[in-house]
């Protein structure tokens, strides 16, 4: 949920900026405070010592039509002329109620609320009684499913603001300096880094959903749109769980009891004689995915009035954050039961590398229909749809539309953000900052260098070439460099044209090698995607590189081990990748190869060069130094094809954005080498897999993977075209990659050019098991543990089982995992360690 949009911006010339336009600035601020249409309410919630309260829910009784005071209490209502009773509700204090007359003149309304208080009966609770809480929410779990399913078809109005500021930032980092992060941070090192407002319909049938944005602002970009959701922010208690980093247990669900204590901290009356029960919700274990805070439920009912559950970095597992609160107040809309959630509040704070930050997303919700008709194909793959006109309204139409008041430090924000932009997308302007950045720099060796020119919407870079340094026994040392660049034809940068070289020495082998390709989009709405490649490059057999050239270098170096297995291969490919209807991608390509076979040039290492013989890079004949394959040329077609079930998306007017699947992911593979025009390589091949992961709730998460293939019409496969696996004979792995891999499986041993199949399994606890044991409760790792099988025509059947501890690692930096695995193949076995370091 929680996605840091940071937005870096300039300073030194938007100050002039900014005092030239300070008469547009000081008219803007009127107008805001002033564009009230003569029929509103507006003013200050304060409590009763004078201070603000922000966030409180403001709303015409019996209704959805409401507004919520913003960070400072001010608020502004707007409502039509006759009498009405107003709604002011706080979680922890007093409603108040206040009938206001409207006669077409502004109505200037400032409220004092007060602490709630209760009423607690005279209750004995002997030690061998359970407070009266218990008995309450029992009642509430019992009816929970009901009210969860009770809404079932609706549509509303949902406004959204996001806010995200740092309290605090670090001179440096790692000795570099941070400077004022290009004029984001002020004298006291604080600034708003993301701020942004939408108005959208939101639409619900049954367990499908669409929103769509009708209106959109972005602080700091007039033409962008804003990445605010109000479904991706609801979060629902009634579920039985909620899912964070982990799946966190509601203080409703089934089994909440096992992981709750509960206080009844006292009873008040609502508006309509109602009893409201205020309950302490207190978790039973630090680690344990729960939550704190207070819950209100109705007497009688059993439903939810309101509450304000917070939850920690121990139990979240994100340990970034400082804290994360979560403030809900529902609303009667229908008698009898049916009560719609108006104001949902997300508030965190976060820290890491001497930064601190907070941020809040708050939602309104408004105008429930609960009959609504939906056309027959109006819930399709698109569940976010933002319309081309939404970032295009003006302040006035802000003024008039927004709920929730802009304070002060917001509309200044506004105003200097936007002043920013103007400035920095001023082609002389960009120019004259791109020239100066483009200058190179002696750092440049190491960094890499990139060219920018803005205005023109052109830009390449090149990589370091001392950064590129790796060993192989082929090539001995070798130097790479490669060249990107990148060409936008329109202004919002979707059309676009890629094009690049990559050129490779190796000092031992004495040869260099270039290639290039040129890629071209046309759209970031239709996937339609071209490519073209040629030139000649080493690769290893395996074209799913098993080993990094980096760990391949430090194994060589420093242990004398060369597991990488290279050839050489020049080539010219062909491939386009569409997707001709949501959720299904074809990439087919063809492309002529021309194979060599490489032999060692070099017997260099640093270590125990008298005690290991390097290996030949022959993959099927370690000790044979002789070529291992005579050279040919392969013309080959490949038809590769996914479906991803339920795949759902984000739909911006210049861009689409994956927004998951719900179901399994399937894949499909032809691949035909045809021995036509001077090709040797002639067979057929069909490759199928498929994959999900399901969640069992806080029992963790249950991944799997399928896959399997066969050869067919076989002339002659070369090694090459073998089936070879993602697999690793090396101590260090990424835990991104255990899915797929076998994590003990020699590298080429068991390739295959006949039939194959191979499962993995692998179920991540998420602490369900540690977080029951004192010492790892403090520590935070969890468990994960695994299967994996391999079966092929031409081997004997080759399994793992592994069982390790993720998560690992202190505070925030949480990088490792470790795994004991066991192998098993024709009667042997085999045990090894792999320690995962996660670098992605």
């Amino acid at each position: 949920m929680l996605v840091l949009m940071y937005k870096l911006n300039p300073s030194v010339r938007i100050h002039l900026s900014m005092k030239k336009n300070f008469l547009t600035f000081f008219l803007m601020v009127v107008s805001t405070f002033c564009n009230l249409s003569g029929q509103n309410i507006h003013g200050t919630v304060i409590d009763e010592s004078g201070d603000p309260l922000p966030y409180v829910s403001i709303y015409m009784k019996g209704t959805t039509t409401g507004t919520t005071s913003n960070s400072e209490g001010y608020y502004e209502l707007k409502l039509d002329q006759g009498r009405h009773t107003v709604v002011f509700q706080f979680i922890g204090y007093s409603t108040v109620s206040k009938v206001v007359n409207i006669e077409g003149e502004d109505v200037e309304f400032d409220v004092v609320m007060k602490v709630q208080s209760t009423l607690l009966s005279e209750v004995i609770i002997a030690a061998d009684r359970e407070d009266p809480a218990y008995a309450i929410i029992r009642n509430a779990i019992r009816m929970r499913s009901y009210y969860r399913d009770l809404l079932t078809q609706y549509s509303c109005n949902v406004y959204v603001k996001g806010n995200q500021k740092i309290l605090k930032a670090p001179e440096k980092i790692l000795g570099f300096e941070i400077g004022d992060l290009d004029g984001l941070l002020d004298s006291s090192r604080q600034g708003i880094v993301y701020l942004s407002e939408s108005v959208s319909q939101l639409h619900v049938s049954q367990n499908k959903y669409k929103e769509v944005v009708t209106s959109s602002k972005i602080s700091g970009n007039d033409r962008g749109y804003s990445f605010n959701s109000a479904h991706e922010m609801e979060f629902s208690f009634y579920d039985n769980t909620i899912e964070l980093q982990r799946q966190m247990i509601s203080p409703i669900a089934n089994n909440a009891l096992a992981y709750y204590k509960y206080k009844l901290e006292g009873t008040f009356q609502d508006d309509d004689g109602r009893t409201i029960n205020q309950i302490r919700v207190i978790p039973k274990r630090e680690s344990d995915p729960s939550f704190y805070g207070t819950l209100y439920v109705v007497d009688g009912l059993w439903n939810i009035h309101s509450l304000e559950l917070g939850a920690t970095a121990a139990s979240t597992q994100v340990y970034f954050v400082d804290s994360l609160t979560f403030s809900q107040i529902y609303v009667p809309i229908e008698h009898p039961d049916k009560w719609a959630l108006f104001s949902n509040t997300i508030s965190f704070k976060l820290g890491a590398f001497g930064f601190e930050l907070k941020g809040l997303f708050t939602g309104v919700y408004s105008n429930y229909s609960l009959e609504p008709e939906f056309p027959d194909d109006f819930f399709d793959a698109n569940v976010h749809v933002v319309e081309p006109e939404s970032n295009e309204r003006d302040s006035i139409y802000w003024a008039e539309i927004r709920p929730v008041p802009l304070s002060v430090e917001e509309k200044v924000d506004y105003f200097r953000k936007d002043s920013i932009h103007k400035v920095r997308t001023d082609p002389i302007y960009m120019d004259s900052v791109d020239r100066k950045s483009n200058n190179f720099k002696p750092g440049n060796l190491l960094g890499g260098y990139n060219y920018t020119r803005r205005s023109k919407r052109f830009y390449y870079s090149f990589s370091s070439p001392l950064g590129a340094i790796q060993f192989n026994t082929v090539q001995g040392y070798n130097l790479g460099l490669s060249f990107d660049a990148r060409k936008y034809y329109d202004e919002a940068e979707t059309r676009r044209l890629l094009f690049g070289a990559h050129m490779n020495y190796g000092f031992s082998e004495e040869r260099l090698r270039i290639n290039g390709y040129i890629t071209y989009r046309p759209s970031r709405i239709d996937l339609h995607r071209i490519t073209i490649r040629g030139g000649s490059s080493i690769e290893q057999f395996n074209d799913q590189n098993p080993i990094s050239p980096f760990l391949n270098s430090v194994y060589s170096l420093l242990n004398r081990r060369n597991y990488a297995k290279y050839l050489d291969l020049k080539k010219v490919e062909l491939s386009y990748l569409t997707e001709p209807t949501a959720g299904i991608f074809l990439n087919s390509s063809v492309r002529w190869e021309n194979r060599t076979p490489l032999i060692n040039n070099s017997d260099l290492s640093y270590f125990k060069k008298d005690e290991v013989v390097y290996l030949s890079n022959d993959p099927l004949r370690p000790d044979s130094f002789e070529p291992s394959f005579e050279e040919h040329q392969a013309l080959i077609l490949a038809i590769n094809g996914t479906v991803r079930f339920k795949q759902k998306y984000f739909l911006y007017p210049d861009r689409k954005f994956f927004a998951g699947n719900e179901g399994p992911t399937f894949r499909f593979n032809y691949t035909g080498a045809y021995r036509v025009g001077g090709s040797d390589v002639g067979y057929q091949k069909i490759a199928m897999s498929l994959e999900d992961e399901w969640s069992f709730g806080v029992g963790g998460r249950f991944h799997w993977y399928v896959n399997g293939g066969f050869f067919f019409d076989k002339k002659r496969i070369e090694f090459r075209d073998y089936r070879h696996y993602t697999t690793s004979q090396i101590f260090l792995m990424n835990p991104s990659d255990y899915l797929k891999t076998f994590l003990q499986l020699p590298y080429y041993q068991f390739s295959a050019q006949d039939r194959y199949f191979q499962l993995h399994l692998q179920h991540y606890f998420d602490g369900y098991i540690l977080d029951k044991v004192p010492l790892f409760q403090k520590l935070g790792w969890s468990f994960v543990a695994g299967y994996k099988v391999l079966k092929s025509d031409d081997f004997p059947l080759y399994q793992e089982i592994h069982l390790g501890l993720n998560n690992m690692g202190y505070r925030i930096v949480r990088l490792l995992r470790m795994d004991v695995v066991l192998s098993f193949q024709d009667g042997q076995r085999d045990w090894g360690v792999r320690l995962g370091l996660a670098l992605n």
